[in-house]
């Protein structure tokens, strides 16, 4: 604060004094009272000042501290690494070479890194009770207002007590709005009650803040403590079984508990529980911070000007009339931001239980998640396991491997990814609809009468949007199905040609037909899946535009939204049906909106009122139509075909299934031929074989005419309507504006045909190249786990890799040129 001599030799304030301008007092009439709260805040600047000098120095020392605590676990790990190698090497008898590892030592480093660890968790205690005392010093000097000449009841009486003459009307007007001619220190005195309060709030909830995050930290503290125990446990636990197989490779005994797998995977479950904890504290303490500075921004916003007089700036700001008097301008304004408060406190608190919720739900999912993960992870590497001691000829013990089982823990780990990703758009779209939710308020009340028609609109393609999300996953689900059954059988045949050392039987080589049935079922569901998306897109694509349709039509002239619908939808009665629909039509020229669209579809002046009204009701026909449809019945052709690709998807599914079982039939009778014994059951038949093949490929061509005619009607409209629609639409103008004509749409169509035929025989090279590459390079580390020696090197990165992009990127191409070709079609 700036203080300079007056010429009466006393000091008066020439910079700001209590946060206020000095131009409202007059010279040399300064409060007792605000002097001592000058003094008092002073006070508090320079304690808060140090204390804020101190919080700097402790997060120096506490980062300083945690980097030599880093340094000293990480030498402790290093050095007790390089123990565990040299046991090893011990074991298989070589010779050590370098600094020997030493228990002493190992002890010292592990003394080293408790102390660093104990210093640091000291600082940090010392850095959290200077945080804890600058608030409870705030509060303190917030709470004990010193004492001045005149007491704080004399205070209270003289601000907040007016005289008993007065009316109650008057005498709230003279305390909370005063007039020109209230002196100086009245209006400061109703400024500084004003703000009293608004300061009280602020540290209600400011203490209510700092006492949610002393709790938050001293949560985070126990976490942290938690943590650091059960990752020693952990360590401890890792380390006693590398030092147990290290004895059992040395032919030692092993004395004490013995390590268990089982208890490892619990200590390491355990540990990433109490982590998982820790971080979502540590994620909460920060939101409870960042909270607090946001919300004295927002006071610090609704603030008013202090060099404003707070009656001139509630009519600068809330001033409906002049002529209204201040009792009806202040019920008049109290009723409006009533209601819109009642509605923002109403919505905002729902919004935060459905968040709450979600979080909970979501933290639920990332649980089931991860033991899905983990599950389906190891039954995979266990069936590895197993398959490398069987190419070994060893016996297995045990639970063996089963496909199934594999498939079905595949199954719920995608189901699981799926529900935890939904959560996430849903908890999201939660936290994002709050603001929204207020816009949408402020905007219904300024356009009641057109948002009722929008709603019923969007509720509509709502539904269809839901249910298309629903059929998308839905036939995701069925393309990993599809694809995963096809890439397991190649794999497992693979994996016979390695365990059968190259020479292959008739059942362990690849079925073309097979392979090819199931990669048909892969691609099948893949278009469907990407038919099923353009679908969704389409809809999302029709609200959005509907939506910005809406809010291009609400037009901005000085007619309200209910005269100009009532002008447009209600017209006189007297007028005949003839010109009233002219009238409704016909865009009015005073609107800019309107009149621009009547400049753009205004026919010739020659031509009659009639015809110039048919031209005009003609060229909206077909819009109007398509736009009155409610999206449900316009979707319903597609939705029955959709019903029937599923069924002619099932009767495939169970003729092809019959005639795969019967073919295995046939395999399995073979070898038991070959092996000399007897067969029990029907026996094969060749005839009954090809009978399942016929209904079979009968099925398939059943399910791709239904996927080509569901194509077709992708556009929802068949082509013969739409070039009928066209032919409408350009009546008088079809001799001079051909579109395509037959000869060039037949050479467009052929010249696609021969790109998509030629990069189909592309990528069937380049994949084939692929799989061979991985066939030779599977066999080749199949003779090398075995010992024996490999004449010539078929592994080569590179070209690993080059085969790879090469095959997925035909494959992109013919997929991009067969969507053109369809979009042709359609056209």
């Amino acid at each position: 604060m700036l203080v300079s001599t007056g010429s009466n030799g006393s000091p008066e304030a020439s910079g700001l004094i209590a946060g206020f301008s000095s131009n409202i007092y007059k010279r040399g009439q300064e409060n007792p009272f605000d002097k001592d709260h000058s003094d008092t805040d002073s006070d508090q600047e320079a304690a808060s000042g140090e204390n804020s000098e101190l919080i700097r120095q402790l997060k120096i020392q506490v980062e300083d501290a945690g980097k030599a605590e880093s340094i000293a676990a990480n030498t402790l790990l290093k050095y007790t690494n390089l123990g565990f190698k040299q046991k090893k090497l011990i074991a298989q008898g070589k010779t050590i070479s370098g600094e020997k590892h030493s228990e002493q030592r190992e002890n010292q480093l592990d003394e080293e890194w408790k102390a660093q660890r104990g210093k640091l968790d000291i600082l940090r205690q010392k850095l959290r009770e200077a945080r804890l005392g600058t608030s409870g010093r705030d509060r303190k000097h917030s709470i004990d207002e010193s004492d001045s000449s005149t007491s704080s009841r004399d205070r209270k009486h003289s601000i907040d007590k007016p005289g008993p003459s007065t009316p109650s009307r008057d005498r709230k007007h003279s305390i909370d709005e005063p007039g020109p001619s209230t002196s100086g220190r009245d209006r400061k005195h109703s400024i500084v009650r004003h703000h009293s309060d608004t300061d009280s709030d602020q540290g209600i909830t400011s203490g209510k803040n700092s006492e949610l995050i002393r709790r938050l930290e001293r949560e985070v503290e126990d976490a942290e403590n938690a943590e650091a125990i059960a990752s020693s446990n952990l360590f401890k636990y890792t380390n006693l079984g590398v030092q147990q197989k290290g004895l059992i490779a040395q032919g030692k005994a092993i004395s004490g508990e013995k390590h268990s797998k089982q208890r490892q995977d619990q200590l390491k479950k355990e540990w990433e529980d109490v982590e998982r904890r820790l971080n979502l504290l540590r994620q909460k303490l920060q939101e409870a911070r960042l909270g607090t500075p946001s919300r004295d921004r927002k006071h610090s916003i609704d603030k008013p000007d202090p060099s404003t007089p707070s009656r001139d700036r509630k009519h600068s700001i809330d001033d409906p009339g002049s002529r209204t008097s201040s009792r009806d301008r202040k019920h008049s304004i109290v009723r409006h931001h009533s209601d819109t408060d009642s509605d923002q406190k109403t919505a905002p608190g729902k919004n935060s239980e459905l968040i709450r919720r979600l979080e909970k739900e979501l933290e639920d999912a990332e649980k089931a998640r991860v033991i899905a993960h983990n599950s389906y992870y190891e039954y995979r590497n266990f069936g590895f396991e197993q398959k490398r001691l069987i190419a070994h000829g060893k016996v297995i013990s045990g639970e063996k491997h089963s496909k199934q089982r594999q498939d079905q823990l595949d199954k719920e780990l995608e189901a699981a990814k799926k529900r935890l990703n939904f959560l996430k758009q849903k908890l999201q779209q939660a936290r994002l609809g709050t603001p929204s939710r207020d816009r949408k308020h402020s905007i219904v009340r300024h356009h009641s009468d057109t948002d009722s028609d929008q709603g019923t609109t969007s509720g509509e393609n709502r539904e269809l949007i839901r249910r298309l999300e629903r059929e998308v996953e839905d036939a995701d689900t069925a393309r990993v199905a599809a694809c995963d059954s096809y890439y397991g059988y190649v794999f497992g045949k693979s994996m016979k040609m390695m365990e059968s050392q190259g020479e292959m039987t008739s059942e362990q080589k690849l079925d073309p037909n097979v392979e090819q049935e199931l990669k048909g079922r892969c691609e099948d569901a893949r278009r469907i899946k990407n038919l099923k998306m353009k679908q969704l897109e389409k809809a999302m694509l029709g609200t959005s535009g509907r939506d910005r349709k809406h809010s291009i039509v609400d037009p901005g002239s000085r007619t309200s939204s209910r005269s100009r619908k009532h002008s447009i939808d209600k017209p006189d009665p007297s007028t005949p049906n003839r010109d009233r629909k002219h009238s409704i039509d016909k865009p009015d020229p005073n609107t800019f909106g309107r009149s621009r669209k009547h400049s753009i579809d205004k026919p010739d002046p020659s031509t009659s009122k009639q015809g110039r009204k048919h031209s005009i009701v003609r060229h909206h026909s077909d819009t109007d139509s398509d736009q009155g449809i409610a999206p449900a019945k316009k979707h319903r052709p597609t939705h029955q075909l959709d019903i029937n690709l599923e069924n002619a998807e099932r009767a495939r599914a169970a003729a092809c299934n019959s005639y795969y079982e019967y073919k295995a039939t046939r395999l399995e009778q073979k070898k038991l031929k070959s092996n000399g014994q007897k067969i029990s059951g029907k026996k094969y038949s060749s005839r009954t074989e090809h009978e399942l093949k016929e209904k079979c490929r009968k099925a398939s061509k059943a399910k791709h005419y239904m996927i080509r005619q569901l194509e077709g009607t992708n556009g929802n409209t068949p082509s013969r309507s739409r070039k009928h629609s066209v032919v409408r639409h350009h009546s008088d103008t079809d001799s001079d504006q051909e579109t395509l004509s037959r000869k060039k749409y037949r050479k467009l169509v052929r010249k696609l045909k021969r790109k998509i035929k030629e990069y189909k025989r592309r990528r069937k090279d380049a994949c084939k190249k692929y799989r061979k590459h991985q066939f030779f390079v599977s066999k080749q580390w199949s003779r090398l786990a075995k010992g024996k020696s490999v004449s010539k090197s078929f592994y080569s990165l590179k070209s690993e890799e080059k085969w790879k992009r090469r095959c997925e990127r035909q494959g992109r191409r013919v997929e991009y040129l067969e969507q053109k070709l369809r979009e042709l079609m359609a056209f």
